[in-house]
């Protein structure tokens, strides 16, 4: 068995605790090394920079979150459609992978909610619809990571421009 400080070794890694707790811990600004950057907030790299198997994993699982959320407990709307948990995981895919892999993992889990819940029809739309939210969220939330403001306060404030552009887009998409 190998030992030593090297990447894999399994004297030091302890793999699976070490990234949950960086998931729980650090989000979206895990540094290469599994380790936030707390003096300096500009050098924090988030997730979606690492391109490596972990990531796509990462990805696969929140699309697949994504999926059950919404279908898991539907409240029934006057617009034929429902609210669900989904959307909160849409948001936090764009948080944790950044706006290009959260938009394709929240779209996509999105899109297959649609279609395995019977709303096939609505599935182009809300692949677009889903993958813009997630997109305009994480891009919001990384913007003001640099102003100073504590995590729950960005959440908030990338949450509400990207929920205005979903519902918006389902407007769009059922009017037009």
């Amino acid at each position: 068995f190998p030992t030593g400080p090297h990447r894999g070794c399994p004297a030091n890694n302890l793999a699976l605790w070490k990234y949950v707790k960086l998931a729980i811990y650090a989000g979206p600004f895990a540094c290469y090394n599994g380790v936030t950057e707390k003096r300096d907030r500009k050098k924090a790299v988030p997730i979606m920079k690492q391109n490596t198997t972990r990531t796509l994993v990462l990805a696969a699982l929140l699309a697949a979150f994504t999926t059950v959320a919404t279908m898991i407990i539907k409240i029934p709307t006057p617009t034929m459609g429902y609210i669900h948990l989904g959307d909160g995981l849409v948001l936090l895919c764009g948080i944790l992978l950044g706006p290009g892999l959260g938009a394709a993992a929240a779209g996509i889990g999105s899109m297959f909610a649609d279609i395995f819940s019977g709303y096939a029809a609505w599935a182009p739309a809300t692949l677009i619809i889903k993958a813009a939210t997630a997109f305009l969220g994480g891009w919001v939330f990384h913007k003001l990571h640099v102003s100073g403001f504590a995590a729950p306060v960005r959440t908030v404030l990338a949450g509400i421009p990207a929920e205005i552009v979903m519902v918006f887009g389902y407007y769009v998409y059922e009017v037009g």
